[in-house]
């Protein structure tokens, strides 16, 4: 089949991926601007931005897990094939598939574990200093990043191995069907 099998990803999961990219991209942009603002404020005598590392952090923390769905779906990732090169596709295509499970149990677990800590810290009433916002603040975009993105995984995962017909990255040199 000459079909790419990022077409068999679900629409939604493209969609609200890329609209969290689009996200990240905002944030980035706009932490930029504050950064220069604040640099430039201070050296002109203005002050500067009091919350700047609170709103920074969290924007680093939003840039890095909104990224992570569409960079997963788009097979983004940076591949060294140093040790597969000479594998054939399928060999290739079920090693990937084992390390995007994989991948997807790793985010899960964060997301778990990330989810318990900002609940805790929550309770306890721990908060920013400057800011004073709950640190969950801090631990739900990740988490939303990181599950989408574990849902990215598996489903590709599993697509990789039950479809071997298919490529297993868009740009692969073989988009045939193996024999």
């Amino acid at each position: 089949m000459n079909e790419n099998w990022l077409n068999d990803i679900p629409q939604w999961t493209t969609r609200f991926s890329g609209f969290l990219s689009d996200i990240a991209g905002v944030v980035l942009v706009g932490t930029m601007l504050m950064t220069v603002y604040d640099i430039v404020a201070r050296n002109l005598g203005f002050g500067s931005i009091e919350p700047v590392v609170e709103l920074t952090t969290l924007a680093v923390v939003v840039i890095a897990s909104f990224g992570l769905a569409i960079t997963t779906i788009k097979a983004g990732h940076v591949i060294i094939d140093l040790f597969t090169r000479n594998n054939e596709l399928r060999t290739n295509r079920l090693i990937d598939a084992f390390w995007l499970v994989i991948m997807a149990i790793l985010l899960i677990s964060m997301a778990l574990l990330s989810v318990r800590e900002g609940l805790t810290l929550h309770a306890d009433g721990t908060t920013t200093e400057v800011l004073e916002w709950s640190l969950l603040t801090f631990y739900i975009p990740p988490v939303l990043g990181w599950l989408l993105a574990a849902f990215a995984s598996i489903w590709i995962g599993v697509l990789v191995i039950w479809r071997r017909g298919r490529s297993q990255r868009p740009g692969d040199e073989s988009l045939q069907q193996e024999e």
